[in-house]
């Protein structure tokens, strides 16, 4: 671990050698688990490309420009009918709130808002959750540092591989129901979008490396790292 003290230094690191201090220090949990696939998992070339490839896209459909306005004012609507609707009701106001800024994510990554009762939609933020909690519980930091030996121990860390598997699942679901109705004249989300740079990939019979890296467990650890910001 390396501790920089001072802004000149931090700039020196960071800003004019950035390609040097760019890579992420190698944990072992990032190649057992995650094959050093996602944004924030992983390192080197293969993040530099998939990370240029979200945000290009993000970008693209309005994050950071004021066109994503129109979809935090559909929510935003949306929460204020919520509030409304229970008013008369103790409420915990931390999980609707998350509800509402997750519904923007995945207006964006799915292409459509959903209820805040939808089971769906539900059941995604549930296994969000675990996974986060789980990661900073004292078996879960276990398991981050002793990842070829934890997986064999029993114990609350176990739920993680249950949850991860669940949630890849559920994203390799949806990207089947785009794939099966994707216009590629007309990306509708961030997977349409994914799917299409794949289809681009193996026409120009390159090496294929975004079939490699483009996969939904780069999904998911995108979707984790927007949730985990939040």
């Amino acid at each position: 671990m390396i501790i920089l003290i001072g802004c000149d230094a931090v700039k020196e690191a960071l800003v004019d050698y950035s390609d040097s201090f760019s890579d992420r220090g190698d944990t072992g949990f990032g190649e057992f688990y995650l094959k050093d696939f996602g944004i924030f998992a992983s390192s080197g070339e293969r993040w530099k490309i998939i990370r240029r490839f979200s945000l290009t896209t993000l970008r693209n459909f309005g994050l950071g420009k004021r066109s994503i306005e129109e979809r935090i004012q559909e929510e935003a609507q949306c929460l204020t009918e919520k509030f409304m609707k229970d008013k008369d009701a103790p409420i915990d106001p931390l999980y609707i709130m998350r509800f509402a800024v997750s519904n923007v994510i995945c207006s964006v990554v799915f292409g459509e808002r959903y209820d805040y009762e939808d089971k769906k939609f539900l059941t995604l933020l549930k296994y969000i959750e675990d996974i986060l909690l789980l990661s900073n519980s004292r078996s879960g930091q276990l398991l981050v540092m002793f990842p070829t030996i934890m997986p064999y121990i029993p114990g609350p860390h176990q739920r993680f591989f249950k949850t991860i598997a669940s949630l890849k699942q559920f994203i390799k679901e949806m990207m089947k129901t785009h794939r099966d109705t994707l216009d590629e004249n007309c990306p509708r989300d961030f997977i349409d979008c994914f799917l299409i740079k794949m289809e681009e990939e193996k026409r120009i019979q390159t090496q294929n490396f975004i079939r490699r890296i483009y996969r939904p467990r780069s999904l998911i650890y995108l979707l984790l790292e927007q949730r985990r910001q939040v």
